[in-house]
């Protein structure tokens, strides 16, 4: 079971490096966008 377990993450790292870039401009548009409202 651990070595099908193995595969998957493998892939994930894949495509997990390409959201990390995407998802941290997007957290900080998020915490902008919250700000922005709470300053409102």
């Amino acid at each position: 079971m651990a070595t099908v377990h193995e595969p998957p993450p493998k892939v994930r790292t894949e495509d997990e490096p390409k959201l990390e870039p995407l998802g941290e401009p997007i957290a900080q548009d998020k915490e902008s966008r919250r700000r922005d409202r709470f300053h409102a």
